[in-house]
Parts: C-alpha cells; sequence; structure tokens
C-alpha cells in the first residue's frame, strides 16, 4: 500500500460514564474511560483526549478525537481493501478524511487503495490532492510524485509518469523510488534507461539476490522479458535458497521459451517446492503444467497429487481448485470437475485476479453443465464468462503498477506460463483482521464519536453535532447516552423527524426522565404524529408549570385525536393564562368552525392580529366567511393565505376553484 504504511496495534476498552457537555433543555453525555496505556500512534491520541476531557479541556481534547479516528479508520479501510471489500474500505477512508482534512499521508493510503482497486481516476485525484497538501515535507512530496508516477502508468502515460518518478527520486532517492522509475523506463520501451539505474541501484545497495531478484521482476513484466531469465540467474548464484527465485525462473523460461524450457520450468518449481515445501502457489504451478501436457495415466496422477496438495496448503485460494477442475474436465470426471469449478468461483472475491482467471472456472463449469443435461444452469454459466470477458477486455493493459504490489509475480502477462501471480495469504485474512480490529475499535469510536458531538453541541452548533451522534451509533448503537444526545441534537436544529428515533428508545429505557419525554413528545408534535405526542406527554398532564409548549401539543393532540372536550378544555384555560399566544387562538378558531360553535371568527382574528403572518389562520379565516355567506371576504383571506405560503399549491387550487364558484367580481 503506498502512503504511511504503518503498522499498529490497538487497545481500547470502554470505562465509566461521567456527565458531560450541556445542551439547551437538557444535558449531553460524554464518555471518559480508563484505558490501559500503550505505545501505539492510537492508544496515544485515545488517552490524550480522554485525558484533555476529563481537564474540561474540550477544544484540544476535540482534536485528539479527530485525528484518534482518522488514524482508526485508515487502518481499517486498508483492512477492507486488501480483503477485496474496496468500497467500504473507500466510505472509511472518506470518513477519514472528513476528520482531518488535507492530510497527505490519508490521501496517499486512499491513492494507493484506489489505484489497486482499478479506481485509477481517484487515485490520481488523491495522488494529486496530496502533492498539494505535502508542502515542503520532501519526504511526503516524493511519495506523492510517486503515488502519481504509478497511477499515470496505469493510465498508459508513459511519459508523465516518468517525469514524476523522476521528480520522486530527487526529492527522496530511495530503493522503492529508483525502482519505479527504472519501471517507467521499461514501460516507454527503454531498456537501456532502465539498465542504467539498476547499475546504479546495485552501486547503491550491493550486489544481492534480492535486489537481482527485483530486477527480473521488473524484466518479467515488460516488452523486455529475456533480461529476466539472466537476472533470476544472478539472484540464484548469490542464494539459491531465496523463497520465490525458483518459481520466478520458472515463470520467466515459460514466458520466454515456450514449450522448449518446459522441463526446466518444472524443475524449477520442484526446487521452490524443496526450498518452501508449504509453498501452495509451487505446487499449483507445477500440478498444472504436468496437467496441461496430455498427461499419461502416472502424469495425471501426479498432477492430480501436487493440485490436491496446493489446495490442502491454502484452501482459500481458487488457483488450485481451477486447476483441478480443468485437470478433471480432461480426464472425464465430471462430479469432482464440477465440485473443483464451483469452489474456485466461490472463492474468487476479485473477479479481476488473474487476469479474470476466474471467467475460465465459469466457461468449463457451463460446458460440463449442458454435458450433463442442465441446459439452462449451463447457459447462465455461459453468460458469466462472456460477460467477465468483456471485462477483461475493458481493464487497463499496463500491468506495471500491480506489479509493484506483487512479492512473488511470475508474469501475469505470460499467457502460456499458466502459473499464477502469486496472492498474499494475509490479504486473504484481511477481512477476518478487519472484522476483529472493527470490533476491538469499536466502542473506542463509538465513544470518540458521541464526544465529539456533545463537545460540538455544547459550542452552540447543533447542526455539526449530529453527524457525530449518527457515527457514533454505527459503530455502537447501545452506547449509554447516545440516544438522548442526538436527539437532542437533532431537535435543536429543528430536525425532528430525525430525534424522534433516537429520543423513542431513550425514554423506552428511562421513562422517568421528564426532559427526554418532553422533547420526545414536542418532536413527535412537530411530524404531526398526535397519537404518539398524546400517549408521551399524557404522563406530564398533570404537573404543574408545565412549558406552555408542551401545554398546547398535548390539548392539539387530544383534540386531533378524537378527545375534543378534554382538549378544548386545555386550550380554553390555555387562552386564559395566555392570551396573547396566536397558535392557541387558531386552533380554537378551527375547532369552533369544524363544530360551526360562535366565536369562530373571533379567535381566528385574533390569532391573525398576534401573528400577521399565520397563512393557516387566514386560510381557515376564508373557509369560515365562504362558508357564512361572505364570499368575498372568504376569497380575499384565501388569497391572503396564497400570498403567505407561495408553495403550497393545494390552497392555490383552493383559491381557484373559491373563485370559479362566484364567477367573476
Amino acid at each position: 500500500m503506498g502512503g504511511m504504511g504503518k503498522s499498529r496495534t490497538f487497545g481500547m476498552r470502554a470505562g465509566a460514564w461521567v456527565a458531560g457537555c450541556c445542551l439547551a433543555g437538557g444535558v449531553l453525555y460524554g464518555q471518559t474511560s480508563a484505558v490501559a496505556p500503550g505505545g501505539t500512534d492510537l492508544q496515544q491520541r485515545y488517552d490524550a483526549a480522554q485525558r484533555y476531557q476529563s481537564e474540561k479541556d474540550l477544544a484540544n481534547a476535540a482534536v485528539q478525537y479527530r485525528f484518534f479516528l482518522a488514524d482508526a479508520l485508515g487502518e481499517l479501510a486498508v483492512e477492507r481493501v486488501a480483503a477485496g471489500e474496496y468500497e467500504r474500505g473507500a466510505n472509511h477512508f472518506d470518513e477519514a478524511l472528513k476528520l482531518e482534512p488535507n492530510s497527505p499521508e490519508l490521501e496517499l493510503e486512499y491513492a494507493g487503495a484506489s489505484l489497486d482497486s482499478g479506481s485509477v481516476e481517484r487515485a490520481k485525484l488523491l495522488a494529486t490532492r496530496a502533492l498539494a497538501s505535502a508542502g515542503s515535507d520532501a519526504g511526503l512530496a516524493a511519495n506523492a510524485h510517486a503515488m502519481l508516477g504509478r497511477t499515470l502508468l496505469k493510465m498508459n502515460q508513459a511519459a508523465a509518469a516518468k517525469q514524476e518518478m523522476e521528480a520522486s527520486v530527487e526529492l527522496d532517492p530511495t530503493f522503492e523510488h529508483g525502482y519505479e522509475l527504472a519501471i517507467a523506463d521499461l514501460d516507454m520501451g527503454d531498456g537501456d534507461g532502465a539498465a542504467k539505474i539498476f547499475a546504479e541501484m546495485e552501486a547503491s545497495f550491493g550486489y544481492t539476490a534480492e535486489l537481482h531478484l527485483k530486477f527480473g521482476q521488473a524484466y518479467l513484466n515488460s516488452d523486455f522479458q529475456a533480461n529476466a531469465v539472466g537476472e533470476f540467474q544472478k539472484a540464484i548464484a548469490e542464494n539459491n535458497k531465496l523463497p520465490g527465485l525458483h518459481y520466478a525462473l520458472a515463470a520467466a523460461y515459460l514466458a520466454t521459451e515456450g514449450g522448449s524450457k518446459l522441463e526446466e520450468a518444472k524443475e524449477e518449481l520442484r526446487k521452490e517446492i524443496e526450498i518452501s515445501p508449504k509453498d501452495a502457489a509451487a505446487y499449483a504451478a507445477l500440478g498444472h503444467l504436468l496437467a496441461g501436457q496430455h498427461p499419461d495415466a502416472v502424469q495425471a496422477a501426479e498432477a492430480e497429487k501436487d493440485l490436491k496438495r496446493a489446495t490442502a496448503l491454502d484452501a482459500k485460494s481458487p488457483d488450485g481448485f481451477l486447476y483441478l477442475g480443468q485437470l478433471y474436465a480432461d480426464m472425464k470426471r465430471p462430479a469432482e470437475a464440477e465440485a473443483a469449478l464451483r469452489q474456485a468461483i466461490a472463492l474468487t472475491t476479485n473477479v479481476s485476479r488473474n487476469a479474470y482467471q476466474v471467467q475460465q472456472a465459469h466457461y468449463l463449469l457451463g460446458r460440463l453443465l449442458m454435458q450433463t443435461g442442465e441446459v439452462d444452469a449451463g447457459k447462465q454459466e455461459i453468460a458469466a464468462s462472456q460477460a467477465l470477458m468483456q471485462q477483461k477486455l475493458k481493464r487497463d493493459q499496463s500491468q506495471m503498477s500491480d506489479y509493484l504490489q506483487q512479492q512473488k509475480d511470475a508474469g501475469a502477462d505470460a499467457a502460456a506460463l499458466a502459473i499464477a501471480p502469486v496472492q498474499k495469504a494475509e490479504d486473504r485474512e484481511a477481512a477476518v483482521r478487519a472484522d476483529a480490529l472493527e470490533k476491538r475499535l469499536g466502542p473506542a469510536m463509538a465513544d470518540s464519536y458521541n464526544n465529539l458531538g456533545a463537545i460540538t453541541a455544547s459550542e452552540g452548533d447543533s447542526r455539526g453535532a449530529v453527524p457525530f451522534f449518527e457515527q457514533a451509533a454505527e459503530w455502537n448503537p447501545e452506547l449509554p447516552g447516545l440516544d438522548f444526545n442526538w436527539g437532542r441534537a437533532a431537535f435543536a436544529e429543528g430536525n425532528y423527524a430525525e430525534a424522534v428515533g433516537p429520543l423513542e428508545r431513550y425514554v423506552a429505557t428511562h421513562p422517568s426522565e421528564e426532559g427526554a419525554r418532553a422533547v420526545l413528545g414536542l418532536s413527535q408534535f412537530m411530524v404531526k404524529d398526535f397519537a404518539a405526542t398524546r400517549k408521551t406527554l399524557e404522563p406530564l398532564d398533570a404537573k404543574v408549570g408545565a412549558a406552555l409548549q408542551l401545554q398546547y401539543a398535548y390539548a392539539k393532540s387530544l383534540i386531533e385525536t378524537g378527545d375534543l372536550s378534554g382538549g378544548v378544555k386545555r386550550m380554553v384555560a390555555l387562552e386564559k393564562a395566555n392570551p396573547n399566544v396566536a397558535d392557541v387562538h387558531r386552533t380554537l378558531g378551527e375547532v369552533y368552525a369544524a363544530e360551526k360553535a360562535p366565536g369562530a371568527a373571533a379567535e381566528l382574528e385574533a390569532a391573525i392580529r398576534l401573528k400577521p403572518g399565520d397563512g393557516e389562520a387566514y386560510a381557515a379565516l376564508g373557509r369560515l366567511q365562504i362558508t357564512q355567506g361572505d364570499a368575498k371576504a372568504g376569497i380575499a383571506s384565501l388569497e391572503t393565505a396564497a400570498r403567505l405560503e407561495p408553495g403550497n399549491a393545494a390552497l392555490q387550487q383552493e383559491v381557484t376553484a373559491a373563485k370559479g364558484k362566484i364567477g367573476p367580481q
């Protein structure tokens, strides 16, 4: 992975809760946790945030919580991408950059992940942003140039890529940057330029087997494959026990000499197995070569033995199962072939793996199914194969950037090899690692988001606090106090629909907390859920000194849910105690009008005097005037209501209909 490439360990646990920051109308809860001291960056960030919070230094606590979350999300993103879950990883990266914008380290991590996953345009954008963010940091700028160069290589812009690689070497002449510059030369067809760079690197880093293995790998994935054999042979002369080296030479023989070096290639694979007896890839490659030679019964048995050994050593790699499926199909063992091919398909989480080799599995499986009478199922597999072939034709033809990430790539483009590039075993375990990491970090991440929300709300920014509470719920929906914080912040910003859910959950588990119940009832009232409002506020009805808002919401909800007498009684009492509340007058006016009771017009007119911009009061008065025979006054009132509510299409139609009934004036 490009960028930071840091390795970290983590240890978090939740601790005691304390009352934290305040928001008008209720307390928001912030958590501090007693976490065992640790030496990792993440642990130190979290510890610092907790310490600042306990000291009431909320500004610095917020900064450290942001750093902790951004780094944690970056680590999780890397694991998700490694597991083939790019979109999930990208979401983590995006969230991390919201918390820590203009972070070149994060942008480079994200760019590398995007490039490896085929999102080339996004990788280019992120690498460009990282370069701009790097400032005077030569190391970061060099890494950004290198990442941009890798991306341009992927886009078949070798000349521009070389310029970026040269800039990276100029700023920071590391092995990695020099190697990428040499690859750019090879991609441009400049073998002499690459050889010169390799010579300079040899002078700097010494004549080692590891170095010549890397040189050979670069040549093998270029138009200069013939040079790869010599480099691998030099490496073997220095250290013939280096893991992966004989495998690479076998691939080079087949790529450059084809069938004439088949026996030599098999011998190199046997040497690889002798050095690394648990190397599943070497067994798979040897078995596949044996199976591809139209083997007799003895050779077929040897091939089957090698391929079974490969699948036993690495049961999560699809390669051995694919090769077994092909062998069994050739041996006319359809049931075993079908089982192996289905397993190869099931294990392929990334269809582009090894140049879309899973396409072969679908094709062979389709043919087998059709031969055994399962025509419809066979056609489905053939269709899947054709779709993958189209994807393969559209893929980016430059393999260089991919190859930079391969430790033991034997040449994916050499179709005659039938030797797959090796996928690192740890990558296939990335999803397990990511799940474990999420489980371990989840409580601390939820706590951090919750505390960020509480701090933000305490600064008067309820709108900015809500997204933090939403994220906290993603990581731990059971976090104590979170639902209250979330609901209160959403209520404060006027997002009543969002406030209802978390407040309902909170009140369900804290039924005696009157403040939370009041905010919930008002939220339900604002979204016109009158039945829920009535149920929520009923326990507060008899409370002396209840806020006017609560009394009004409860009385109105009684009216809306059919308890007219109870609602009107309370509304009249409110009017007497608070004669200058327009909403009370309007509600009474609407009820009196509906019941054809006297006093409706007076109440509506009082509402308008107190609140001249109340379109609902004008509309209610207009309807009343029309029913009482004063169409002219009624239409005038409706027109005023329509002007006050220009977006109310139904009201506009009502005005038009009223005018149509009385004709031209």
